[in-house]
Parts: structure tokens; sequence; C-alpha cells
């Protein structure tokens, strides 16, 4: 039987899969909640939205609501309405087209904590102040700002760096954005059932 906890409605405890069952964003208790309930009121047909169980058969809202303790995750998150109590999806999984805003940079202050402060080029850690955002391959030459053409770097080696592609750092690898699923260092934690979807092993 699963033993579950109430969660606060901010809690970033939903991975959200993409049609092709790949890892591409997590989201908040609820706001999983809020989409999925907006969902239900769809044909089986139209709805773009649905659970993922423990035993990764895909359930729409009144269907998730409704799982045995048997289908639900070890540790459990919930969350409480006035009257009831109900278990909040960990994994949904979306048939829509999912994509980043291509047309609006991320902020520095978001791209510092991904990066945890660290410039990408001479690996120092430095205060935020003395960080911008980088484009590996240089907006000046048609760079775009989509979230694998960019980094992070301090101010004087984003000067030294230019326009010069490709750039290498001081330890010889090439300037190229966090490997897969950045939203994990940004969350700095995640699921245990979220392992069975990553290519890599989170640790």
């Amino acid at each position: 039987m699963s033993i579950g906890y109430v969660c606060e409605p901010r809690d970033s405890i939903t991975l959200i899969l993409s049609k092709f069952w790949t890892p591409i964003g997590v989201t908040t208790a609820q706001d999983s909640v809020r989409k999925l309930v907006r969902e239900s009121g769809k044909k089986r047909g139209d709805q773009s939205m649905f659970v993922l169980d423990k035993h990764c058969n895909i359930k729409n809202w009144d269907q998730w609501v409704e799982s045995s303790h048997d289908e639900l995750y070890d540790n459990q998150p919930y969350m409480r309405s006035k009257h009831h109590r109900f278990p909040v999806p960990t994994i949904i999984l979306t048939t829509a087209k999912w994509t980043y805003n291509c047309k609006r940079k991320p902020t520095l202050r978001y791209m510092y904590k991904r990066y945890r402060g660290v410039c990408q080029i001479c690996g120092e850690h430095k205060p935020l102040a003395d960080m911008s955002v980088e484009h590996i391959f240089p907006k000046s030459l048609h760079g775009t700002n989509d979230d694998y053409n960019l980094t992070l770097t301090c101010k004087p080696c984003n000067h030294t760096r230019g326009n010069i592609f490709p750039f290498f750092s001081e330890n010889g690898e090439p300037l190229e954005p966090l490997p897969q699923l950045p939203f994990l260092h940004v969350f700095g934690s995640y699921r245990e059932e979220w392992k069975t979807y990553f290519v890599a092993k989170l640790d």
C-alpha cells in the first residue's frame, strides 16, 4: 500500500513527458491538476494530457482520482480541497505540441540558477552581477534564443569570446549547453519514478 503525504500546491513534483515519452519539463502540483481537470471536460479523443500511474497505464483525470492504492506511487503526494483529498500526478504524458518560447531569451537569474553561478568558459563561480547569458552559436551570426543555444558565462569571458564559433573553454571543452534535462538543475530534486524516463542515470 502506498503511503502518501499532503504536498503544497507550489511543490514542483510533476514530470511532463512528450508524446514520445521523453521528459520536457517539470511543473507544480497545482498546475498539473489544473491542466488535467481542464482536459476532463473534453471527449477522450480530444484530450491531450494524461496521467501515468505506477504501472505506466495512461489515465485521464477521472480515472486517476479513482486509482487504487496499488496503482499509486510510493510516497504518493496528495492535495486537499475543502472536502476531499486526491492524489497529485507525478508524471503527465502530453500529446500537445510543446515548444520553448524562442523569441524571448531566459532571464539571467534563471540561467545563473541553472548553471549554479559557474562560468562555462573559465569554470569560476562568480556573483550574478558579473555574469551574462551567452549564445553558443553567436547571435551576430543569426544564432537563436533556443534553449540548446544558450549558456552562462562571466562578462570578461563573454567579451574575450566575441563571436568566435566554435569556442573552447580553458579545459579544451567546446562551449555547449548543459546536458539533457536542464530543468532538474533548477529544481534540484527528482522523484524516484522519474528515473525510468531518463537516458542518463540520475544520482
